[in-house]
């Protein structure tokens, strides 16, 4: 039986992250929520924030908690710095003529700039193959943390199919645990062909089972929109097969 949401948000912590004490009690991962949606199905809130604070300090409080196994606490350092690379291109976009050093936001100060990368994609997929659903998530979303820029991932077509083969992989285990959000993006990613290659009937087999998961929270007409929007193009065999598969994908994942 797949884990519950619980065990699928803390189970990595769970296993490796020692005991509570006090001197641990200020660097300890943040909870992130989760909503019940009925059966086994779950959201998650993705408004994930970083840490406020020095990001050098923040890392190295969580550092400890990371190398013990805490897929919470890697992704934290994951969004320490993606935090700070956010802010970075937002300044250089607003003044392209300044140097980068320049623009670096004052709490990244203390982490140099070559290393954002590294912490990024070491923490992020650490985070993601501990099982821990948000970095899941986040991995599928954020291929710079993990290749680079467009340059980069020109230069290395290797390490782009090792990332989508991983990304989905990914988003498989998330949707086994009954996360709504990854029953969505694998929808999509088998529609729109950037993650995997096209397959419509496996796009519209996965929507049907996350129209079935977020009942309770999406409006009946616009699952039957997406729905129909899936159905575009299919054979009324396909259908018919697409259908039978996102019942099997809903048992499996989120029924009762």
């Amino acid at each position: 039986m797949p884990p519950t949401p619980a065990e699928a948000m803390s189970s990595a912590n769970a296993r490796s992250v020692p005991g509570p004490s006090q001197r641990h009690a200020n660097r300890r991962p943040r909870t992130f929520v989760t909503r019940p949606l009925g059966g086994r199905a779950y959201s998650i809130d993705q408004s994930f924030e970083a840490r406020p604070g020095d990001a050098e300090a923040v890392i190295s409080s969580l550092l400890p908690l990371a190398e013990a196994g805490s897929g919470a606490a890697a992704f934290e350092i994951y969004l320490k710095v993606a935090s700070c690379r956010t802010e970075l291109d937002l300044a250089h976009r607003a003044a392209p003529d300044t140097h980068l050093d320049a623009l670096i936001p004052s709490e990244c100060l203390s982490l140099p700039i070559e290393q954002w990368k590294n912490h990024m994609s070491r923490w992020l997929e650490a985070s993601a193959d501990r099982g821990f659903v948000p970095a899941q998530l986040t991995y599928a979303a954020d291929p710079n943390a993990i290749l680079g820029d467009g340059a980069d991932m020109l230069g290395n077509p290797g390490g782009v199919l090792r990332y989508r083969q991983q990304a989905m992989n990914y988003l498989h285990q998330a949707a086994s645990t009954g996360n709504v959000e990854a029953l969505q993006k694998l929808a999509r990613s088998y529609a729109n062909g950037i993650l995997t290659e096209r397959d419509p009937v496996s796009a519209y087999a996965f929507q049907i089972a996350a129209s079935k998961a977020s009942k309770s929270i999406v409006p009946p007409e616009l699952s039957d929109a997406l729905k129909e929007k899936y159905a575009t193009g299919l054979s009324a065999p396909e259908i018919q097969r697409a259908t039978q598969q996102g019942g099997k994908i809903y048992e499996d994942c989120c029924s009762p």
